[in-house]
């Protein structure tokens, strides 16, 4: 195993082989414990299975994960004042390489930060996905678009959608997806 850049976290480590968790952590090869670490309350440095520095910041409604060498980043956060998840994740950055990250996994990450807030109590009203022109979901949205003619399965079929959905988010309310200044705006709120 890497050692970490505090080695009192080794425990925190060993507790999440045992327990299985569902982000991706492989030791000696990939990963970081990203379960384990939310539940010790850990925000600082750590340094993964595969050598990479990453930054952990963690809060009541926010988790924020960063290289600190470069923009990749997973974030998680639920607004106070609106109850409304928002998410800013990359896993890829064509300028350093045309690899993803080895340590950070999107659709995981979404998946262990809903569930975390969900065990602290924090109510998520909705999802509000805010795609931008050239991102991966803004293209998924138009090329649906094109084929379905219909906003509302575009918006399902881009990889938001699909990790969303996963975690109970897949009702659209009909006209609110709202298309501005090059950005779609698109509410997933729960089935239920």
């Amino acid at each position: 195993m890497i050692p970490l850049i505090n080695d009192s976290v080794h425990h925190i480590m060993t507790a999440c082989m045992i327990e299985a968790p569902r982000y991706p952590f492989i030791p000696g090869e990939r990963g970081f414990p990203l379960e384990a670490l939310l539940q010790s309350g850990w925000s600082t440095p750590i340094t993964t299975e595969s050598n990479n520095r990453l930054y952990m910041y963690q809060a009541e409604r926010k988790i924020a994960i960063h290289d600190l060498g470069y923009c990749y980043r997973l974030m998680a956060e639920v607004d106070p004042n609106t109850d409304i998840l928002q998410l800013n994740v990359q896993t890829l950055n064509p300028k350093v390489s045309d690899k993803r990250h080895p340590d950070l996994y999107a659709s995981k990450f979404v998946e262990v930060a809903v569930d975390y807030f969900r065990s602290q109590g924090i109510h998520i009203k909705h999802f509000l996905g805010e795609w931008k022109e050239g991102g991966v979901n803004y293209f998924q949205f138009f090329e649906n678009l094109k084929k379905t003619g219909d906003p509302i399965p575009s918006a399902r079929q881009t990889w938001t959608g699909h990790v969303i959905g996963r975690v109970g988010f897949t009702k659209i309310p009909e006209d609110s997806i709202v298309i501005e200044n090059k950005v779609v705006y698109a509410p997933f709120w729960p089935a239920a």
